[in-house]
């Protein structure tokens, strides 16, 4: 695993709570307060970048993207997503 070079700093501000908390969460996984705050930065991080990368439909929009899917010639495999759509909501954004 290439190790890529740390050369910025991030620096934070907690309460003695908090960093009593942080410091045995790293200790109970093996890590550095370094390590345990970089991993779990990073995780979420990812995941609010993933989440705001969605593409959200319009109303109309996601009405058209299920006709699609419902049509006689899509693809195979397109039922199997019809069927999901079909048992979970799709996120909508409402008009402005």
């Amino acid at each position: 695993m290439t190790t890529l070079p740390k050369d910025e700093r991030l620096h934070l501000r907690v309460t003695g709570e908090h960093h009593t908390l942080i410091e045995q969460a790293a200790r109970l996984e093996g890590l550095t307060l370094t390590g345990f705050a970089t991993r779990h930065l990073v995780e979420a991080a990812t995941r609010v970048v993933e989440h705001h990368h969605l593409t959200q439909l319009g109303r109309e929009e996601a009405e058209a993207f299920l006709r699609a899917l419902e049509e006689d010639e899509a693809p195979a495999g397109v039922a199997r997503l019809t069927r999901h759509f079909g048992q979970v909501a799709l996120p909508v954004r409402d008009e402005p």
